[in-house]
């Protein structure tokens, strides 16, 4: 299993455009897709109903893009990497599911500076990060990768978007 361990940014003006970060891994579990379809209010029974999805072209549960997505934010948020300097999420654009995710599969994310730009205020920035999101199979989305096509080997990219947070030096004080 690899880890990633990285250098925490401690103010704006170390962030670089165009450094890109790996996440750890995370199994998606069938709880987690129920847990989180009934927090959301997602009663589509291609997440929830095996029959449902067994008949459908993937033949197989998927996990909403909207989890994976929020998983991607949370394996990123683990890094540690901006803590220092992040204040809060402020968006979301250019978002691009390429292929589903299943229950079993093991997702982590890649994340690149697209841009630092400072508000107004001259104070704080809109920091871009480029989500790259890639799932490596397991046993139920090797099953379905097709009707009769063989599993995808190794990761693949399952989706990108780009989100915004909104970025500022803060008071820190390193233990």
């Amino acid at each position: 299993m690899k880890r990633y361990v990285y250098e925490p940014v401690r103010s704006v003006a170390g962030i670089e455009q165009g450094k890109a970060i790996r996440t750890v891994g995370r199994t998606v579990f069938e709880s987690d897709v129920s847990t989180f379809c009934g927090l959301a209010g997602d009663a589509n029974p291609m997440h929830l109903n095996a029959v449902v999805a067994r008949a459908e072209p993937l033949g197989e549960i998927l996990v909403p893009a909207t989890l994976t997505a929020s998983m991607a934010i949370g394996l990123f948020a683990g890094t540690r990497w901006l803590n220092a300097v992040l204040v809060v999420f402020v968006g979301m654009s250019e978002w691009r599911v390429e292929k589903p995710v299943f229950p079993g599969d093991t997702v982590s994310a890649r994340v690149t500076v697209h841009g630092v730009t400072p508000t107004s205020d001259g104070r704080r920035h809109v920091l871009d990060l480029l989500f790259e999101i890639y799932a490596e199979r397991g046993e139920a989305g090797q099953r379905a990768a097709g009707a009769g096509a063989p599993p995808a080997q190794g990761e693949v990219r399952v989706m990108h978007f780009n989100a915004k947070f909104l970025a500022q030096d803060q008071e820190i004080e390193v233990m």
